[in-house]
């Protein structure tokens, strides 16, 4: 793009510089009309505080997508923010979230997707140096609260990531984690939400997840 504005300030200058040169007869050689500058584009990145925030590259991600959720029976399209950022001691991530629901936050490391609801619904992506899922699927959950209840269901696909899944539930709140072994330990993304949103905000979230991209 920078290249064909580059092309028409060009051009832009010739033409004047030729109407110059009729309107004088020929007489005397007119000043050169010196090159716009193109301005600079700006951009604009959807901000996470701390230390684990990076710039989107729209050469290669775009930095809004399109997806189509389906919530409580109907389809709804909605439109996503790109967010990137990097763990301390981990891998970078990036994944796409509904910006017109949800706050990213960064806190200790970890990054949260949360509502104006407070934390009885949000979803937290963490890196665990040193850890695997297989370890940590047995007492990740227990960090949450007291489990009523728990259960594993195995190896699933979370978008492009295999991951562990667990599940458990307190006594107001459903919790999911999956949990994605990497190089130096295990990512795990936990959603917390209650047994009524489970087929509003828990999808949104999930949603969310289904697009992290690790590297």
């Amino acid at each position: 793009m920078t290249i064909k504005k580059r092309w028409a300030a060009g051009l832009l200058t010739g033409c004047l510089c030729l109407g110059l040169l009729a309107g004088c007869g020929g007489r005397s050689d007119p000043e050169p009309t010196p090159t716009p500058t193109p301005a600079e584009e700006t951009q604009t990145t959807p901000d996470i505080p701390g230390t684990i925030v990076d710039i989107p590259d729209p050469e290669t991600t775009p930095e809004t997508g399109e997806f189509t959720l389906e919530l409580e029976g109907m389809s709804e399209q909605v439109t996503m923010t790109l967010v990137e950022g990097q763990f301390p001691d981990g891998p970078k991530f990036s994944l796409y979230v509904d910006k017109e629901r949800y706050t990213v936050n960064e806190i200790d490391g970890y990054c949260y997707l949360t509502t104006d609801a407070g934390d009885s619904i949000y979803a937290e992506i963490g890196f665990r140096p040193g850890g695997t899922a297989k370890d940590l699927s047995g007492s990740l959950l227990r960090e949450y609260g007291t489990m009523q209840s728990t259960e594993s269901y195995g190896e699933i696909r979370l978008g492009e990531n295999p991951a562990r899944h667990i599940g458990g539930r307190t006594m107001a709140s459903i919790y999911d984690a999956y949990l994605i072994d990497v190089d130096g330990g295990c990512v795990t993304l936990v959603l917390c939400y209650p047994p009524e949103a489970a087929e509003g905000a828990a999808v949104r979230l999930l949603a969310s997840l289904e697009t992290l991209t690790l590297s």
